[in-house]
């Protein structure tokens, strides 16, 4: 028996890859941070309204440290499964709490059985 059309739409996900999962940053101060995601892939319900994804800093937290990041394309398109997001995370001196990226999920009525898409690390830098 097939499933009816509004429970293939309940298992309707958007699969977030994490990629650049473990960046060094060299923070003032000397010692390192490593800013990566605190998983390596989310799921939502298309209907969940947005994903929230959360970057982590490990290592020395002494000084400022920070990274960029942006959303790209996978099986997912912009802007019709998702919005597509981009900033620069920051952290502060002895600052080790996670940072979160926040990204719109769009509801495009289409029956999808998966569709991903990804978000990127990249520069990461003491804050200016």
């Amino acid at each position: 028996m097939l499933p009816s059309l509004s429970s293939r739409f309940l298992l309707t996900c958007i699969f977030l890859t994490a990629t650049n999962l473990a960046l060094a940053a060299k923070p003032a101060g000397g010692g390192g941070s490593s800013l990566q995601f605190s998983a390596a892939s989310y799921s939502v319900n298309e209907t969940g309204g947005s994903v929230t994804v959360s970057v982590t800093r490990t290592g020395s937290t002494s000084g400022q440290a920070s990274v960029s990041y942006a959303t790209s394309n996978g099986s997912a398109s912009s802007p019709y499964d998702y919005t597509p997001v981009s900033g620069t995370l920051y952290w502060g001196s002895n600052d080790a709490s996670p940072k979160t990226i926040v990204i719109p999920i769009l509801d495009d009525s289409t029956v999808e059985v998966v569709d991903t898409f990804n978000v990127t690390l990249s520069n990461p830098s003491r804050a200016t």
